[in-house]
């Protein structure tokens, strides 16, 4: 790995990695989708399933109708929807949301596809 080191003009040093590897880490975009407060499970894995491929992780954290407790944490790693959610009993106060990374994505392609499950009221957050 090739680190080069800059001095800022307040006397700090930055260092900045120079690796291939590295370099492909600043390709991939974050995008956070907020979800109704309560879904249903079967819609909630048939919006993991729409989801493109160049959605490379998406994490979808949601409260499922008719149940207290716990929410559930919905995951595609790749091509591949994680058949069974997990359940998380704590974070009650994470806003049901889907998250998205992979190399530059789409959001107005990801809220059309959240808005096809659930209805128009979502918007989309990019970080």
């Amino acid at each position: 790995m090739d680190q080069s080191v800059e001095q800022l003009p307040s006397g700090k040093k930055l260092k900045r990695t120079q690796d291939h590897e590295h370099q492909l880490a600043h390709r991939f975009t974050g995008c956070k989708l907020p979800l109704p407060p309560r879904v249903s499970a079967s819609r909630m894995t048939r919006l993991m399933d729409k989801l493109p491929h160049w959605v490379l992780r998406a994490k979808a954290l949601v409260s499922i109708f008719d149940q207290e407790e716990p929410r559930w944490l919905f995951e595609k790693v790749g091509t591949e929807t994680i058949p069974k959610p997990t359940p998380v009993y704590d974070l009650p106060n994470t806003p049901a949301s889907l998250m998205c990374i992979g190399p530059k994505l789409d959001p107005d392609q990801l809220r059309k596809i959240v808005e096809s499950e659930f209805g128009t009221e979502q918007t989309t957050h990019e970080f």
